[in-house]
């Protein structure tokens, strides 16, 4: 349960999913991004009959959290009875979860190649086996840019002879000679690719 005062961590993701969420007790303001804060102002009527959507019902329990759970001498959520009537209402009470920025990668500048992915949000990388799998290459396809450049990458970071990292002419592939499939994929990916 959420206490008064209380700071929350929310990675982008959990925070997307609080500001697209259509729950009618719980509403966000709009300066997210400026302000690296987000608002939650929940309201004491949730409607429990409705049932929630997948994910939903842990945003439902910190809004009632926060709702029934106030500090003494809140002035933001004081219960108040009218004269005429006797029912009970409630103000919000609005707690502020401040937005911890992801780790920033340092800059650096763009490499002077792009590897394009696949359809299926795939590296195009591919295992080739020739002279009935004696020789084995690693090919990177799908490239844009400065192809020598990623060639001589590729050899200085894995320690290989420049005769073994080329760039194929008519198809302009990169390829490795021996199987360096999950290397180079890993490579491609901490770079962004």
């Amino acid at each position: 349960m959420l206490r008064p005062n209380t700071i929350c961590r929310a990675s982008p993701s959990q925070l997307r999913c609080l500001l697209t969420a259509q729950i009618p007790a719980i509403t966000t303001t709009p300066s997210l991004l400026q302000n690296q804060t987000v608002s939650i102002r929940a309201k004491s009527t949730i409607n429990k009959h409705a049932r929630p959507k997948h994910g939903e019902r842990a945003l439902q329990a910190m809004a009632a959290a926060a709702a029934t759970q106030t500090p003494e001498g809140d002035a933001s959520s004081k219960r108040t009875r009218s004269a005429k009537s006797s029912k009970t209402t409630t103000k919000p009470t609005e707690q502020t979860i401040p937005v911890q920025p992801a780790a920033e990668a340092p800059s650096r500048p763009p490499p002077p190649f792009l590897v394009n992915r696949t359809p299926s949000n795939n590296l195009p990388i591919y295992l080739v086996k020739k002279r009935g799998g004696n020789k084995k290459l690693t090919l990177i396809r799908k490239l844009e840019g400065d192809r020598s450049t990623l060639a001589k990458w590729l050899a200085e970071d894995f320690n290989l002879d420049k005769g073994k990292v080329y760039v194929k002419a008519p198809a302009m592939h990169v390829e490795v000679e021996g199987d360096y499939v999950a290397q180079v994929k890993g490579w491609l990916e901490a770079r962004g690719f």
